[in-house]
């Protein structure tokens, strides 16, 4: 049976750039839940990076402790105005990817990634494949033999999965060097 309401917190640390003026309001995408969770689902507050921000959610998990139980774990990326993010795809460039960080007792899926668009980047008369607007990336994870700490009784009320979010974004006239945001999600017990 999947949980479809979590008591969630996705906390996320990163160094990161300044984060923009108080006056510029961050556009992030609300979090995809349906009516009834979406009291029970706390709002988590984003990581501000130099060419997007994002938010770290658990959007679903099973019920079973232990081996077996099933996570699926969600970046919500907004590039900040006038960026884009590259998409898988492309030559020369590195491309949007979200990690999990490998673990004991923990297998973890292919990166589930929306379609992306065309874009012409014209400093270089290229074509290439593009996240212009908020977007979501999804990954799965499996425990499969449940981190003893995280399941024992009496342990800390949660499991934590690390991982980061690598990207490179550009804008009308400059491709920026790569950078590296990381992520850390709390699954209830």
């Amino acid at each position: 049976m999947l949980l479809s309401a979590l008591a969630v917190t996705g906390t996320l640390r990163a160094q990161l750039a300044p984060a923009p003026p108080a006056d510029r309001p961050m556009s992030s995408p609300a979090p995809r839940a349906d009516a009834a969770t979406a009291a029970l689902v706390p709002v988590p507050s984003p990581v501000r990076g130099r060419y997007l921000d994002a938010v770290a959610t658990v959007i679903r998990a099973t019920t079973t402790r232990g081996a077996g139980r099933r996570i699926t774990l969600a970046v919500d990326i907004t590039p900040k105005p006038a960026m884009r993010v590259y998409a898988p795809g492309n030559i020369g460039y590195a491309a949007v990817a979200l990690t999990v960080t490998p673990a004991a007792g923990l297998t973890s899926a292919a990166t589930a990634y929306p379609k992306a668009d065309d874009y012409l980047f014209a400093p270089l008369n290229e074509r290439v494949k593009v996240y212009s607007a908020a977007f979501r990336l999804t990954r799965d994870v499996t425990l499969t033999a449940g981190p003893a700490s995280a399941l024992a009784p009496g342990a800390p009320p949660g499991l934590v999965i690390a991982g980061q979010l690598e990207y490179q974004a550009c804008d009308d006239r400059v491709c920026y060097l790569p950078q590296t945001l990381p992520l850390t999600w709390t699954v209830p017990q």
